[in-house]
């Protein structure tokens, strides 16, 4: 074998094992994507639309978009004095507080699996569990997503914005596969919400062993 055709055997290889890691980074940034946003709150939103005692007519739906709505401007005016007081959190704070945000989608879809239809007919652990879900889906935009873009390849935004659609598409389909008629359950609820904290948990790992290993950081904050 000639130099020249060795050279390009070695090539092809050097790129086909960077595509390879790059696809891996793919996905565990999808992973990711699947389990912040809206993902609690798309659950929530179906959990209602499937349980006619839990609408209440749709009394709950009202209640859950108003302490969305709360959250919402807490969160963002806490955000504000933060910077304004604070400064612009390190790249390491950044990571731990993403990471916290998906810990805290675990935890709400735990809790959802476990106690949902506590107390009826108020239902206070579904409030609750929009509060959290509430800052998930702000705290994704606010830290999640400004970390991506500014500390990681630009590249890298793009699946896990997929993720996010992708865990919406999980929450739609698995509703309409539990009740297809809008009347008789397939499978019951904790169940659902059992299935969505393992999806939360993968992109917990991932999320976790990123901040570990540094997968996908731009070179120039490597060492930082």
């Amino acid at each position: 074998m000639s130099s020249n055709s060795a050279m390009a055997v070695f090539c092809r290889e050097i790129v086909g094992q960077r595509v390879f890691n790059d696809g891996l980074v793919y996905l565990a940034f999808l992973a990711v994507g699947t389990s912040c946003g809206w993902f609690v709150i798309n659950g929530i939103l179906n959990l209602i639309a499937n349980e006619p005692d839990v609408s209440r007519g749709g009394k709950m739906m009202g209640e859950v978009a108003l302490v969305g709505s709360i959250v919402s401007l807490l969160l963002c005016g806490f955000y504000f004095l933060w910077m304004v007081t604070c400064g612009k959190p390190s790249r390491r704070a950044e990571q731990g507080w993403s990471t916290g945000l998906i810990l805290l989608g675990v935890v709400s879809f735990a809790m959802l699996a476990l106690a949902w239809d506590a107390f009826p007919p108020g239902y206070p652990m579904v409030l609750v569990a929009a509060v959290t879900g509430s800052i998930l889906g702000n705290g994704s935009i606010l830290m999640l997503f400004p970390l991506i873009s500014t500390y990681y390849g630009g590249w890298l935004v793009a699946p896990v914005r997929a993720g996010t659609d992708l865990s919406s598409m999980f929450t739609a389909f698995l509703a309409e596969l539990q009740s297809p008629d809008g009347n008789v359950h397939t499978f019951p609820t904790w169940l659902l919400f059992t299935f969505y904290t393992l999806i939360s948990c993968l992109g917990l790992a991932t999320r976790a062993a990123g901040d570990r290993f540094n997968y996908g950081l731009r070179v120039k904050h490597q060492s930082r």
